[in-house]
């Protein structure tokens, strides 16, 4: 194998930060209402990146804009990415 370890990097949906230019926005979810910064995801993606990983590894579902996000951030940064797309649309 390659080695390393996996990390768990979990965004925070439920909170905007002071330099969020986004609102927060209110959903429902199964008849629960929710409320998360559309951010987040985003935001936990510069941070994954600017942790200087080695390798990125970024297997892009459906042409997901996260993960494509944090592959376009990682090869900006000169970190090797390997794309993995899947499910089509990529």
């Amino acid at each position: 194998g390659l080695g390393g370890e996996v990390e768990a990097w979990p965004a925070d949906w439920a909170n905007c930060d002071q330099d969020c230019r986004h609102r927060t926005i209110t959903a429902y979810d199964e008849g629960r209402k929710r409320t998360h910064c559309p951010y987040a995801g985003y935001r936990r993606n510069l941070a994954m990146v600017e942790s200087a990983p080695v390798l990125a590894l970024a297997f892009i579902h459906n042409a997901s804009k996260g993960a494509s996000h944090c592959a376009q951030a990682a090869e900006d940064a000169g970190i090797p990415t390997l794309r993995y797309p899947t499910g089509g649309g990529a």
